[in-house]
């Protein structure tokens, strides 16, 4: 569980920080991150055992906070509203 973690957060690192990239490219590269082959098994994997183990749960609810709040970010800099 903590490998995957690991491994999850190193990839999306950069999804809180801008970077200097514009809006729509954050978004882009955020999803061809979260769908990337590379990941799809063992991502697969760990919400199946986060089904039934606690620990397991929440590492990836940690793990999805993480990546929706850089989601929302990137749409509010793209100047959606709020709601």
């Amino acid at each position: 569980m903590q490998a995957w973690g690991e491994l999850r957060d190193d990839d999306r690192r950069h999804f809180g920080e801008p970077a200097g990239l514009p809006p729509r490219q954050r978004l882009s590269e955020m999803m061809s991150s979260l769908v990337s082959a590379r990941h799809w098994t063992l991502e697969r994997a760990m919400r199946e055992w986060a089904r039934t183990d606690d620990a397991a749960a929440a590492s990836v609810r940690a793990a999805d906070h993480r990546v929706l709040a850089a989601v929302r970010q990137a749409f509010l800099d793209y100047r959606f509203g709020a709601a």
